[in-house]
């Protein structure tokens, strides 16, 4: 502006602030709310515009002018000092969930296969190896044990209804130990104790010793016999195979008889024979009471052997 000023002059310049457009967009799965239904703001001010997604659904990206956006809130987007037109796209997305699963060498989880989504109902089995069984699961940090369903033998599920969050699912498995108790009589001697703990599947074994008068006449295990003879003074060794279950075994053992034989001669002539039998390691007296005053007791022998008369 030129002027060619020869007297007096009030001189004054009127101003006006820029308005900015603001456009906004979204591909639907959530709404947006800035001032009241404006689609302008002033050169330089503060651009807030509050963010709504619908339920299970979150912001996924912002671009502004072209531009994406390197982060920003779900619920509120701040551009601060404003001087251009702005051009926002908002894309909302569903929210995806993960649940992460740890376990031991006991036992595997059956985990679903596909992305879990917010709102799904997501079922996790629990399905210990051979020999073993599942201990716990824990949601979190928290026992869940109470919440778990049976699906079949010794399978069980837990199930995530209306997922919202991501989780960390842990399941402990252990092996299994059956107790297999051993009973034996006193004259025998095993080489275990009356109650070992046999880890599932393995076999169990063990060495049986009598002494020499006695001898194993049959085993009992689990109510049911089994006959297991064996000479004077062996080693027995019994073995359960693949044990899968507690068990009681009963050892029981028998003295050795001898036959006994007496007679009593005269003149070569047996006047008197019996027959019995006795246990080996018995002590034994005999006693002759003789009634005929015409004789007397000469000799005694025991398998041809004269004995001392006591």
């Amino acid at each position: 502006l030129e002027l060619s000023v020869d007297t007096d002059v009030d001189f004054a310049v009127f101003t006006s602030r820029l308005t900015q457009n603001v456009n906004i967009l979204t591909n639907g799965h959530g709404t947006y709310t800035f001032g009241d239904h404006q689609t302008s703001i002033l050169c330089g001010d503060t651009l807030e515009v509050e963010l709504a997604p619908e339920a299970c659904y979150g912001v996924a990206a912002i671009v502004v002018n072209g531009i994406p956006l390197p982060e920003w809130n779900d619920s509120l987007l701040i551009i601060n000092d404003v001087t251009q037109d702005l051009n926002i796209h908002i894309t909302f997305e569903e929210l995806q969930f993960d649940v992460d699963v740890v376990s031991n060498e006991w036992g595997h989880v059956l985990a679903p296969t596909i992305g879990l989504y917010c709102g799904d109902t997501a079922s996790f089995s629990f399905i210990p190896a051979d020999c073993a069984r599942l201990d716990s699961v824990w949601v979190d940090g928290e026992c869940v044990n109470s919440q778990l369903d049976t699906l079949a033998g010794n399978i069980a599920s837990y199930v995530f209804e209306d997922l919202r969050s991501s989780h960390v699912l842990r399941a402990f498995f252990s092996k299994i130990n059956y107790d297999v108790v051993v009973r034996a009589d006193e004259d025998v001697i095993v080489n275990v104790p009356e109650i070992s703990q046999v880890p599932c599947g393995e076999d169990f074994e063990f060495s049986i010793l009598t002494d020499d008068c006695h001898f194993i006449s049959h085993f009992i295990v689990d109510g049911a016999e089994t006959f297991e003879l064996s000479h004077r003074g062996d080693t027995v060794l019994f073995q359960l195979p693949h044990v899968n279950a507690d068990h009681l075994i009963e050892i029981v053992s028998s003295s050795f008889y001898y036959p006994l034989g007496i007679q009593f001669v005269t003149q070569d002539e047996v006047i008197f024979e019996r027959w019995d039998t006795i246990a080996c390691g018995t002590d034994t007296t005999l006693s002759a009471i003789w009634t005929d005053d015409c004789y007397v007791v000469d000799s005694v022998m025991i398998n041809n052997d004269v004995q001392p008369l006591q």
